[in-house]
């Protein structure tokens, strides 16, 4: 199935938003009756209880068919089986229009065009002309000839010919056509604005909308072309897909069929896959801050993986690629959760969360409930321990059924939550909660989905979360609206990330770079990081292998491998480094043998696949000095630059770079100071350290 064209900016939205938002539960309902049974377009709204045409709510639905078209002298109109993908498969179009035009010598006309069939003017409503248009069949327009789509008005006898302000005419040289062209035109009974709204792959979208109701019974439209002079003389052509004419309470979308016959048939399928698509593209540009929820902190009693979705309802694969798994542990009766960063109130919207839970796991739960919290912090961004900071609704697993509600208020009586359980699908079901009445101080606010022990005892098991949303939200939310995240090429995709201490997870901060990245564009992270080791050198201890050594053993479906390291080599914490030159092979023998041994393994097992490497961080008892063997880090560095040009393998200049400035005092407590720590030891980046580390890498993958 074709996509749906991507909407550009607010132009579709107006004062659609609620009822959008309504039409997506509805739909959301329709996906579990059948998708593949066919369905007339009267009984779809009763069954589906949404109009196709979604925005408008409109009774006159207008798609032009040959039938309500005119030719005009030596413009002819056919229709052409619709073999495109986009913007509309023939699933849902079957149809598209040509118009064939020829300019002849010895004809004295400069327009060729047809006219579609007169509407009524709906003087309460907008008069809206949208079509696509074939990018191509512009740009083969002769040279002189232009675009031509005047709006047409016609009197109580539907007559325009002579009958004054008329006719507003819109011509465009081909050249103009570009997403967000605007054109207005206007006489003493007519104003209106043509405008260039999107493109998808050979189209363009184009609406024309009258600004306010025309000073006449009826209108219409020509479309064709025109020439400057009659001396022109050729033939071309111009398809037109979905045109249609609406008088409309809103705005026409350029995703949806607008159907003039009643047995118009559609596949169910076809239109909640379309719907889904479009509504997360509206939504999405209404809701501009990112609320699926990635920015964790540490939480209680739980770690967290995201695992690859195989799931079908009530997303796929391609909707949402990975579900968010809380593995827990705890005894007693105290509880386990994930946490976020809180997010700042915002005035006029209403603090709301929401999760697909799987079904399965909550019938299993034994002695444990579920709760949904809702915390409001204090001016420092913290709300545990602050007296009246939370409320909570729990659940325990017979509650979890549709139409389940409940409500509670904080221990001070300053804000209320209230909960909803609001949509079952396949395994998954839905719940909602909100704060309904907000505190009078306001600062920032986060969600919890914690799991409770009831009764004293030892509980271990796994919760499964699929698009777990916060949001200020103006409208309310949808089961099935997807917010984005972070915009990445990365996004979703296996990045393998080798290296040493700093690229492996251990005491000296909470989150690696690499943590941090992938909570802002969810990927999933292989972790090759070994404490002590280098490209050529083992750790100390002998538990950890060199760079070279460890190639074979990674995953091969990786999509992205980084290689960040060097340090130890530099250190001397396993061999005494031998520098060797530009050229060297043998990993054994020298350090730029061992960068190239590394990097010739890499391009041999991952021959398509996106490979690049970071210098090492500078070092605070290393700035500018040499090692013991009288090596500085900056040859070192020099050394994996030189190797990688040679490979064609991008390089991220960390050493150079970085912002992290280790010999300094300040800066050296700031960003290498781990917790528990008396100072900082000028080498290993804390929680600080690294998110200044994930925003530079992660800028720099994007240009991969």
């Amino acid at each position: 199935m074709a996509d749906a064209p991507k909407l550009n900016g607010n132009e579709f939205l107006d004062e659609s938003y609620y009822k959008i938002n309504l039409a997506i539960d509805n739909a959301n309902d329709s996906k579990r009756k059948s998708d593949t049974t066919e369905i007339k377009v009267s009984t779809m709204q009763e069954q589906v209880n949404v109009e196709l045409q979604v925005n408008n709510n409109d009774e006159e639905i207008n798609l032009i068919s040959s039938n309500k078209i005119k030719n005009n002298g030596k413009a002819i109109v056919s229709n052409i089986s619709n073999t495109e993908e986009k913007p509309f498969n023939k699933n849902l179009l079957s149809q598209y229009q040509r118009v064939n035009m020829s300019y002849d010598s010895g004809d004295s006309n400069l327009s060729l065009h047809f006219v579609t069939d007169a509407l009524m003017v709906d003087s309460s409503k907008k008069q809206i002309v949208g079509f696509w248009i074939r990018q191509s069949d512009l740009n083969a327009l002769p040279a002189n000839v232009n675009f031509y789509c005047p709006l047409i008005c016609f009197n109580s006898n539907k007559q325009w010919s002579g009958v004054t302000d008329s006719v507003l005419s819109f011509e465009i040289p081909p050249a103009s056509f570009s997403i967000g062209y605007t054109l207005t035109r206007s006489n003493s009974s007519q104003n209106a604005t043509l405008k260039v709204v999107t493109k998808i792959g050979d189209w363009f979208y184009v609406e024309i909308t009258h600004n306010t109701p025309p000073n006449f019974p009826y209108w219409s439209i020509f479309i064709g072309s025109r020439r400057l002079n009659s001396s022109i003389i050729s033939s071309f052509k111009l398809d037109i897909m979905n045109l249609t004419l609406i008088n409309a309470n809103f705005a026409l979308s350029s995703s949806i069929i607008y159907p003039n016959v009643d047995n118009y048939r559609v596949r169910k399928q076809e239109l909640n896959d379309n719907l889904f698509k479009v509504q997360r593209q509206v939504f999405n540009s209404i809701y501009k801050e990112n609320n699926l929820l990635t920015a964790m902190t540490n939480g209680k009693n739980q770690t967290n993986v995201l695992v690859p979705n195989s799931e079908t309802v009530p997303f796929s694969n391609d909707f949402i690629p990975s579900v968010q798994r809380m593995n827990y542990s705890f005894s007693g009766t105290t509880n386990a959760y994930m946490e976020y960063k809180p997010k700042p109130f915002e005035n006029g919207k209403t603090p709301a969360a929401s999760v697909w839970l799987r079904k399965s796991q909550i019938n299993s739960l034994v002695n444990l409930n579920l709760q949904f919290w809702l915390c409001s912090t204090d001016s420092n961004g913290v709300w545990a321990g602050v007296v009246g900071s939370n409320t909570n609704v729990q659940l325990s697993p017979s509650d979890f059924y549709v139409g389940f509600k409940a409500d509670a208020k904080n221990s001070t009586d300053t804000f209320t939550l209230s909960l909803e359980v609001k949509s079952m699908v396949g395994d998954w079901i839905y719940i909602e909660w909100w704060m309904s009445r907000q505190p009078s101080v306001k600062y920032s606010w986060t969600p919890l989905v914690v799991i409770q022990g009831v009764t004293a005892g030892a509980y271990s098991g796994s919760l499964d979360m699929l698009n777990y949303r916060g949001i200020n939200t103006e409208f309310g939310l949808s089961p099935l609206l997807i917010n984005t995240i972070m915009k990445s090429k990365w996004a979703f995709k296996k990045w393998g990330v080798i290296g040493d201490s700093i690229t492996e997870r251990n005491f000296r901060t909470n989150k690696n770079y690499h943590d941090y990245i992938a909570e802002k564009i969810n990927c999933f992270i292989y972790n090759y990081g070994v404490s002590g080791t280098g490209w050529r050198t083992p750790n100390s201890a002998g538990t950890g292998r060199p760079i070279y050594e460890r190639i074979g053993a990674m995953d091969p479906t990786l999509d992205l491998i980084t290689v960040f390291a060097g340090t130890n080599d530099w250190g001397e914490t396993g061999k005494p480094l031998v520098l060797g030159q530009f050229g060297d092979t043998d990993s054994a023998a020298s350090f730029y043998g061992a960068v190239d041994n590394v990097f010739s393994q890499l391009i041999t097992k991952y021959p398509t696949k996106t490979i690049a490497v970071f210098t090492p961080l500078p070092r605070g008892d290393a700035f500018n000095g040499p090692n013991g063997s009288g090596i500085t880090l900056e040859q070192v560095a020099d050394a994996i630059i030189k190797v990688a040009k040679k490979y064609s393998i991008p390089v991220f200049d960390l050493y150079r770079i970085s912002s992290l400035f280790p010999w300094n005092d300040t800066a050296n407590e700031y960003y290498f100071k781990a917790v528990g720590q008396s100072s900082g030891d000028r080498l290993h980046p804390n929680d600080a350290g690294h998110q200044i580390l994930a925003d530079k890498i992660l800028t720099f993958l994007n240009t991969l």
